[in-house]
């Protein structure tokens, strides 16, 4: 199969992007970040879940641990061939486009787009593939475009020539609309991290707080979005 178009990474930026995640502010984001998704989604056991963007596991991984039966795909072969070399059981993997999911109509329960629609050149059209073959959830995380971190990340990526130069951010305004040109089901969403991450040991507690249900401003938006029954469900 083809490499996709989507923006890809390499195996030389999977290696240190894990790296970043065994660090004080990766393990706190990490943390974070899960624990949105869990109080959004609400999880249940033994439903198929498809990692659109699995990178490089991490999230592939924590979806496994929460019961699901997971499949993923990647745009980049380096990026699948790193994936498969973490994990002791051969995973399910694919090399696809977002915009060409090779799947039937309603082929898992959940589909989730983790730190990965970002990097969908057709945005709308990712979507669309995504609530096609989702029987009853779509979950974003999102890097959230009106954040003190992410405006911070968009203003050193010239400078630093960082992969935040190729990606799209969002705010939870643009998604809201995105996603009801596409859906009618019902959105729920929150924020994490409004901080800047280097104060996290000192005012975690406040950060923490700060997450509350309609926080616009947090760096990374966590969504999911309840799919109305479907014909023939």
């Amino acid at each position: 199969m083809k490499e996709s178009g989507d923006i890809a990474f390499d195996e030389k930026q999977a290696k240190q992007y894990d790296k970043w995640f065994e660090t004080d502010e990766g393990k706190y984001t990490d943390k974070r970040e899960k624990d949105l998704l869990i109080k959004l989604l609400k999880p249940e056991a033994g439903q198929t879940l498809l990692d659109v963007g699995c990178g490089t596991g991490n999230y592939f991984m924590f979806f496994e641990d929460l019961g699901y039966k997971v499949s993923g795909f990647d745009p980049s072969m380096p990026m699948m061939k790193y994936i498969e070399g973490k994990m002791k059981k051969k995973p399910p993997l694919f090399l696809a486009l977002s915009e060409e999911l090779p799947f039937k109509d309603n082929s898992f329960d959940v589909v989730a787009l983790i730190t990965s629609f970002e990097f969908v050149k057709d945005g709308k059209k990712g979507l669309e593939e995504a609530f096609r073959v989702a029987r009853k959830k779509v979950v974003l995380g999102v890097l959230n475009k009106i954040s003190y971190l992410n405006i911070k990340r968009r203003l050193l990526a010239p400078i630093k020539k960082s992969v935040f130069l190729k990606i799209r951010f969002y705010s939870i305004f643009e998604l809201n609309r995105l996603i009801r040109e596409v859906s009618k089901g019902e959105i729920k969403w929150g924020s994490v991290l409004t901080l800047p991450l280097s104060w996290h040991k000192v005012l975690g507690s406040l950060d923490g707080a700060l997450s509350f249900w309609k926080n616009p401003f947090g760096a990374f938006l966590g969504i999911v979005v309840e799919i109305p029954e479907k014909r023939g469900d």
